[in-house]
C-alpha cells in the first residue's frame, strides 16, 4: 500500500486457517495409534478437502485478484497474497500427505495383504487377465482425443483422471504429437489382480497406460502421465432479469467450462510435457502441483469397506435409539408429556423419519412446513411429504440452492416433489451483501429488505393447495381453519389459526403472531378461512386500509388493527 502504513491485522487469515485445520485431519492419518485403513480414510479425506478448497477458495481469490481488488482484508493481506501464502502452504501440504502415503500407510497395507501394485510387479497371468479386462471392459469407453491446430484442447471435466501421451512426430513432421484420454470414472479406480480374490490391486489408469498401443496403433508413444484438473466452482449467479433459479442452472452450467485453478501431474512428467499442458489449460507455476502416484488419493476409500480387514478399521457405531419402539409408534403422545431432544448423528434420525411420517398420516395435521438442505435419493422424508401432499395437507418445503455442490440436486429435487403433487416447493438463497469501503457502513444489496430473512425467489404450485388462505399482497400471514381436535383442545367453537407470520410482512408490522386465532373481524364472526377472505376482501372493495380483528392470544382475548396498506 503506498503512502500508507499497514496496520498489524487483528484476524488470522481464513484459508490459511481452513489449510490448518486440513493439517490437523492429515496428523490423523499419519497417527499410528490410528487404525490402518482408518489413517487410510483421513489421507483420502485431506485430498477431497483440498479438491474443495481449490475449486471454491482459491477460485474466489483469483476472481478479486481479476477483478482488480487490492484492498488488505481483516487479515491485513490483499488477495494477490493471500494466493501466494495460499500456495506455498498448499504445495507443503500436498507433499507432506504423498510422503505419509507413500512412505508409511501403502507400505504397512502391503505387509498386511493389501498390495497396490505397479504393471510391471505383475505377472504373466495376471498381466493376461488385465489384457483381456481391458479389451473386454475399458477400451470399448475409451475416446483418444488428438489435439492440434484443428483439434483443440477437449473441455475436460473437473476432477476427473486423464492421460496425456506424447507420440512421435508423424512422417514428415518434426514436432511430437499430443493426444488425450479420459479415464473412465463409471469403473473401480482399483482393479484387482486376481478376479474377485485376492486383496491386490492396480491402478486402472496404469492398465490403460500399458495397453495403449491399442489405442494408437502404428504409433511410438514417446511418454505418457496422469493429470487432473480442478475447475472454479465457485458460484457467483448474476439473476440478469431472470428468476434465481435460472441463473443459478446458467451458472451451473458455466462450472463444467470454468477455468481450471490447479492442474496435478505425476512427478515423473518431463518438462517438455508439463509445458505443453500447461500451455493448453492455462495455469500458472504456482497452480502445478507435481506428485507421486497415485494421482487422486481419494481411491484410498474403497479400501475402508474390504470386509476381510475387520481389525484395521474402527468399529462402527450405530447411533443411539433414545425411543423404544412403542414410543416411535405413537410419537405425539410422547411429545404431549415431554420434549424429545436429539443429537445427531450420534443418536438416531428415525424419530425425526417417524415424526414426518406420522404428521403425514394424521388427519387432525392440516400443514407441513419442511426444511430441506440435502437429502438422499430415497428420502423417507420426501416420500412422507409426497404423501401428506396427496392427502390433502398443505406442503410447505423451503429448498436451500446454495447447498455446496449439492445445487443441481436440489433444484431436481424441488420440481420433482412439485411434479408429485400437492407440494410448493420455495427455493432460497440469502442474498449476497457486498463488502463496504473502508470506513463505510455496510450497504445491503438492491432488492434486499431488512431484517435479514431467506429471500424467496420462486414458489411455483403445480397442483392446487387445500382450502387455506393465504393473504398474499395484503398481511403475508398464512391461516387454517380449526379443526374439531383443535376446537377442542382450544374449547373455542370456531375460528381460523394463524399459522405463518413472516417477519417485516404487514400481519407482522400489524402485531399479528403465530399461534393467534383469529374469532371476528369487526363485528362479523369468523369460522372459516374463507369467512376471512370474504370480510378482507369486501373490506379491501370498498376502499378500506385495515380491519380490526378480534382475537385470542394464549388465554386472552383482544383485538388488533390489521393493516395491509401503507398509509
Amino acid at each position: 500500500m503506498t503512502g500508507e502504513t499497514r496496520k498489524t491485522p487483528q484476524f488470522l487469515n481464513r484459508e490459511l486457517s481452513w489449510l490448518a485445520f486440513n493439517t490437523r485431519v492429515l496428523e490423523e492419518a499419519a497417527n499410528p495409534a490410528n487404525r490402518l485403513l482408518e489413517r487410510a480414510k483421513f489421507a483420502a479425506i485431506v485430498a477431497s478437502n483440498l479438491d474443495e478448497f481449490f475449486m471454491v477458495r482459491v477460485a474466489a481469490l483469483k476472481h478479486a485478484q481479476t477483478d482488480g481488488e487490492r484492498r488488505p482484508g481483516p487479515c491485513g493481506m490483499t488477495p494477490a497474497e493471500q494466493l501466494t501464502a495460499v500456495a506455498d502452504r498448499a504445495h507443503e501440504l500436498m507433499s507432506e500427505l504423498y510422503t505419509i502415503v507413500t512412505t508409511d500407510i501403502l507400505p504397512a497395507l502391503s505387509a498386511h495383504g493389501i498390495d497396490l501394485k505397479t504393471m510391471d510387479r505383475a505377472t504373466e497371468p495376471q498381466r493376461a487377465a488385465l489384457e483381456t479386462f481391458f479389451h473386454d471392459d475399458v477400451s470399448p469407453v475409451l475416446t483418444p482425443l488428438a489435439i492440434d491446430e484443428e483439434r483443440p484442447f477437449p473441455m475436460l471435466a473437473s476432477l476427473t483422471l486423464n492421460l496425456a501421451f506424447w507420440l512421435a512426430p508423424a512422417a514428415g513432421q518434426t514436432d511430437r504429437r499430443l493426444a488425450v484420454v479420459q479415464v473412465p470414472a463409471r469403473l473401480s479406480r482399483l482393479v484387482r489382480l486376481n478376479g474377485r480374490e485376492g486383496h491386490e490391486f492396480v491402478l486402472l489408469d496404469d492398465v490403460v497406460r500399458s495397453c495403449a498401443e491399442a489405442l494408437f496403433p502404428g504409433q511410438t508413444i514417446v511418454e505418457s502421465a496422469a493429470f487432473r484438473l480442478a475447475r472454479d466452482s465457485e458460484v457467483d449467479p448474476d439473476d440478469d432479469g431472470v428468476s434465481f433459479v435460472e441463473a443459478l442452472e446458467a451458472e451451473l452450467r458455466r462450472r463444467r467450462r470454468s477455468s481450471v485453478v490447479r492442474l496435478e501431474v505425476e512427478e515423473t512428467v518431463s518438462d517438455g510435457l508439463l509445458a505443453l499442458l500447461m500451455r493448453h489449460v492455462f495455469v500458472k507455476p504456482r497452480d502445478v502441483y507435481r506428485v507421486p502416484r497415485p494421482l487422486d488419493l481419494r481411491c484410498l476409500m474403497s479400501l475402508v469397506d474390504l470386509p476381510e480387514f475387520p481389525e484395521l478399521v474402527d468399529p462402527h457405531r450405530q447411533p443411539a435409539a433414545i425411543l423404544t419402539a412403542d414410543e416411535l409408534d405413537d410419537l405425539f403422545a410422547v411429545l404431549d408429556q415431554r420434549d424429545v431432544l436429539l443429537h445427531h448423528p450420534y443418536e438416531s434420525f428415525d424419530a425425526v423419519v417417524r415424526f414426518v411420517e406420522m404428521a403425514a398420516e394424521d388427519p387432525d395435521v392440516l400443514a407441513i412446513k419442511q426444511t430441506l438442505y440435502r437429502t438422499s435419493g430415497d428420502s423417507p422424508i420426501v416420500k412422507a411429504l409426497t404423501l401428506a401432499a396427496d392427502r390433502g395437507k398443505q406442503v410447505t418445503v423451503v429448498v436451500e440452492l446454495r447447498a455446496r455442490f449439492d445445487e443441481a440436486r436440489n433444484i431436481l429435487w424441488a420440481r420433482r416433489l412439485e411434479e408429485m403433487g400437492g407440494v410448493k416447493s420455495t427455493w432460497y438463497s440469502m442474498p449476497p451483501v457486498p463488502a463496504p469501503a473502508p470506513g463505510a457502513p455496510p450497504t445491503p444489496p438492491s432488492g434486499f429488505r431488512p431484517p435479514p430473512v431467506p429471500q424467496f425467489e420462486r414458489s411455483p404450485v403445480i397442483a392446487p393447495l387445500p382450502p387455506v388462505f393465504s393473504i398474499n399482497g395484503v398481511a403475508g400471514a398464512q391461516v387454517v381453519t380449526l379443526s374439531e381436535s383443535m376446537k377442542r383442545s382450544l374449547d373455542l367453537p370456531a375460528g381460523v389459526l394463524v399459522t405463518t407470520v413472516p417477519i417485516g410482512s404487514p400481519a407482522a408490522q400489524s402485531g399479528l403472531e403465530e399461534g393467534d386465532v383469529i374469532l371476528r373481524v369487526g363485528q362479523e364472526a369468523v369460522a372459516s378461512v374463507r369467512d376471512l377472505l370474504d370480510l378482507v376482501a369486501r373490506a379491501a372493495s370498498e376502499g378500506e386500509r385495515s380491519v380490526t380483528l378480534e382475537l385470542r392470544r394464549g388465554k386472552d382475548r383482544r383485538t388488533l388493527t390489521l393493516r395491509w396498506r401503507q398509509n
